[in-house]
């Protein structure tokens, strides 16, 4: 996968943002693994106790027809229907999917952290492409060994620059892993990335 307009897209918002403070590093691995488990939570693979724990591939929005009433008024004649674009239920499905919304939350964190390492000296240059790394787990195991990386990159802050940037780099080739088993295409991640970085930049506009 390309990671160079990525990265520059994501140190675009990052200046946006601006928050340098001395805890940052600290508070984005937190935000980051977060991030992690709320994919892992609209994946549901792992809830074992629900009958219905298929991937939140899609999700619910108002109805514009009807403003999610459910129902076309007619104050005039004191008449009222269903609606028939929601058929009367006030809600229709959006092709956007909250599991590919919440992996591109998390590479938005994946491409900071090497922002940052980078600016910090810890690493000389960030990968330019990135393939992920096959290591033919199931998805959950797959979740786990984002978790493990993540945290073995933050132990090695106050270690061998050598295994910061090796362990950045498995970061990257490992989420992207993720996003491979969960079913997602690199064009699919990439517009999906741009359309929630805009989305981010207006929140930061609006005093998110």
């Amino acid at each position: 996968m390309e990671l160079t307009k990525l990265f520059e897209v994501q140190a675009g918002l990052k200046q946006h943002i601006g928050y340098e403070g001395k805890d940052k590093f600290s508070k984005m691995m937190l935000a980051m693994l977060v991030e992690f488990m709320e994919c892992a939570n609209d994946w549901q693979g792992f809830k074992y106790w629900k009958q219905h724990n298929e991937p939140k591939v899609s999700k619910s929005v108002e109805c514009y027809s009807c403003e999610g009433k459910g129902v076309q008024l007619d104050y005039g004649a004191m008449n009222f229907w269903d609606c028939e674009t929601c058929d009367g239920t006030g809600e229709l499905e959006s092709d956007k999917s909250p599991l590919l919304e919440e992996y591109v939350d998390g590479l938005h964190f994946v491409l900071e952290t090497g922002l940052d390492l980078k600016e910090k000296g810890y690493i000389d240059t960030l990968p330019g492409l990135a393939q992920p790394y096959k290591r033919e787990m199931k998805i959950e195991k797959q979740f786990q060994q984002i978790v493990f990386v993540t945290l073995n990159l933050q132990r090695y802050l106050k270690s061998d620059c050598y295994l910061i940037r090796r362990e950045y780099v498995n970061l990257i080739e490992d989420y992207l892993e993720l996003g491979r088993l969960l079913g997602f295409t690199e064009d699919q991640i990439h517009a999906a990335y741009m359309e929630k970085n805009e989305v981010n930049h207006q929140r930061q506009e609006n005093g998110y």
